[in-house]
């Protein structure tokens, strides 16, 4: 009996394998990635068909699975580095062969900076491709982060503080810094894998006054809190602000769990004080911390408009490219819907549910694109939220 049959549509070869995501725990980790499977096509390397991943170096160990999705399981098969173990050494299967299974994880270190592929050989080491999972290794973006947990007007945050009650062992200053602790290492569990590590230097105390926010009324609540964060003590200009801040406390209403405004976007909507070039900028990371749930994959997101990610849009913040006058559509389908920044803020009548049931339970996605599809304009996140960061200046303002 054959090991497959080639199967052809409209002049298209059928894939006889796959890859995705090794199992860990519903959401992606720096040993278990997103793999971008969205289509095969990459404008940006054209010559590679297949499904993308990335990782840094320093990680020990990066785990993808793989699947026999059109061939026999007693077809002999071999994984092996395109480069010879240059780039990356795949550490499973130790030899290459792998087992008569319809899944099983290939597990590989990054050795040095550069692209590659895991091909897959039929029947021996050196026989022909029958598919490949293309890889990039990049070297690592440190990004510095100070944290402020902020009282507003002297007030105290509650017991339940970024989606977690306090534990009656924990004082509320020790359960605040583990839970910033916590939503800092999921957030790096999503962008470690594209290069970029948040290196969490500070943990402040800062005290806002009713001030901060503007005379009242408070019509315009996102310049508001814009105004506070750039008017903030203890902001500093070496590192991205993070405002953990006690929603309730406010002396308005707040319409967000939380906002990203990039640099871009604060300079761009006048949020600088005095507007002047040496002024103070909105910029920064401003969290409810009585919002709840708080995921590392929401303040992923957010951080996701700090790498300017949204820059596509108005002024680098936007969501949706449906409200903007000849814009160019974004595709929406079930595995668009994993995406970190996804391109919709919402579907009629959804209320959101939409966003669960994509491969992540009840969460929302948090997959960086790596492709470049210029038909939609909001691929090659991966890329682009690298190079972005590059240029620190692009990340920390006065």
């Amino acid at each position: 009996m054959a090991d497959f049959k080639v199967n052809i549509w409209d002049n298209q070869r059928i894939y006889l394998i796959d890859f995705g995501r090794a199992w860990a725990k519903q959401h992606p980790s720096r040993w278990c990635p997103d793999i971008d499977n969205i289509g095969y096509g990459d404008e940006a390397y054209p010559t590679e068909n297949g499904p993308k991943v990335s990782a840094r170096l320093g990680q020990p160990i990066v785990n993808v699975r793989f699947f026999r999705t059109e061939i026999s399981t007693k077809a002999r098969l071999y994984a092996i580095a395109s480069d010879k173990n240059q780039t990356i050494r795949i550490i499973t299967p130790s030899k290459g062969e792998l087992p008569a299974t319809r899944e099983s994880t290939i597990s590989f270190r990054p050795i040095k900076q550069g692209r590659t592929s895991i091909d897959i050989h039929y029947h021996w080491p050196d026989g022909p491709i029958i598919g490949s999972l293309y890889v990039e290794i990049r070297r690592t973006i440190n990004i510095n982060i100070r944290a402020h947990i902020v009282s507003v007007n002297g007030q105290p945050h509650g017991n339940d503080f970024l989606g977690e009650t306090r534990p009656a062992a924990l004082t509320a200053a020790q359960h605040q810094e583990r839970r910033i602790r916590d939503l800092i290492k999921g957030t790096n569990q999503v962008f470690e894998p594209h290069g970029l590590f948040l290196n969490l230097r500070e943990i402040v105390n800062t005290a806002w006054p009713l001030a901060i926010f503007g005379p009242a009324p408070y019509a315009d609540i996102l310049m508001c809190s814009l105004r506070a964060m750039a008017h903030s003590p203890n902001r500093s200009s070496t590192r991205i602000n993070l405002y953990i801040v006690h929603g309730p406390s406010i002396p308005f209403a707040l319409t967000f769990v939380a906002i990203g405004p990039p640099v871009a976007f604060a300079i761009a909507k006048g949020a600088r004080w005095p507007n002047t070039p040496a002024g103070k900028v909105g910029s920064g990371i401003f969290v409810d911390s009585s919002a709840s749930p708080m995921t590392g994959s929401i303040l992923a997101h957010e951080f996701g408009h700090n790498f300017s990610l949204t820059s596509l849009f108005p002024h680098g913040i936007g969501h949706t490219v449906e409200d903007t006058p000849g814009s160019t559509p974004c595709r929406d389908d079930i595995i668009t819907r994993r995406r970190l920044m996804y391109p919709y803020t919402t579907l009629r009548n959804s209320n959101n549910n939409w966003r669960m049931n994509v491969g992540y339970g009840n969460n929302m996605g948090s997959m960086l694109i790596q492709r470049r599809v210029a038909r939609d304009v909001t691929f090659e996140e991966s890329k682009r939220a690298y190079n972005f960061c590059l240029i620190l200046n692009n990340l920390y303002a006065n």
